[in-house]
């Protein structure tokens, strides 16, 4: 019995850390989301002003853009929230914004880029954030150090964002304004990164860890 004791806490323990490993992950992905949100809101008007040199009353309407297929993208993530899965819906949303920030690389030379990547970047984010969780949801139970770890990774996503885009913006040797573009490509592509390893990390290591604890649930307390 000592011995069947031993090994029960040992797997616990395996499960605990596990889940721990998990949500160090989780914690970045919504470190790194912070990124993909905030930067369009904060820099779009400030690029295209300052970089693409347009009109004031075209940035608003930029901006009209974003904030309404944003709002879109989130009226229609209840329905399709039926549908779909949780992890199908933050695959569609990671390739929008990947795609989004991408076709700006060549933005110098093709300026109605900027409106495409306003449109599906305000879409292709609308629903990440409460996805993610419901996922989460899937592989380890949302106590409040769970939702705690999901709003601390985009707090201090939210304040070291403004020190690295902001930094870099008048810094030529890093692209100027185009350092925007470069840093949200470099999160989007991280963002994807990080969900793989996610995916990864359940398959292979929760979902084994967690059948002895299925009919207690898992919970990280």
């Amino acid at each position: 019995m000592s011995v069947y004791l031993c090994c029960l806490r040992f797997h616990d323990f395996c499960y605990r850390l596990m889940t721990f490993l998990f949500l160090a992950l989780l914690f970045l992905f919504y470190h790194i989301y912070a990124y993909i949100e905030l930067t369009p809101v904060d820099y779009f008007p400030t690029f295209a002003i300052k970089f693409m040199h347009w009109p004031v009353k075209d940035v608003s309407l930029l901006m009209s853009v974003f904030f309404g297929t944003h709002c879109t993208g989130r009226f229609l993530g209840v329905p399709l929230s039926f549908v779909l899965r949780p992890r199908t819906m933050i695959i569609i949303n990671l390739f929008l914004t990947t795609i989004a920030y991408i076709i700006l690389l060549p933005v110098q030379s093709l300026s109605e880029l900027l409106w495409v990547s306003a449109a599906l970047s305000g879409i292709g984010m609308a629903t990440t954030f409460a996805t993610t969780v419901l996922w989460t949801a899937e592989s380890v139970a949302i106590s409040g150090r769970v939702s705690s770890i999901v709003v601390s990774g985009c707090s201090l996503g939210s304040v070291i964002q403004p020190q690295i885009v902001g930094r870099l913006f008048d810094v030529p040797a890093a692209g100027g304004p185009m350092s925007m573009v470069y840093v949200l490509v470099t999160a989007a592509l991280l963002h994807i990164v990080l969900y793989i390893s996610m995916l990864l990390f359940v398959f292979r290591c929760l979902a084994d860890q967690r059948r002895p604890h299925s009919q207690q649930g898992p919970e990280m307390n």
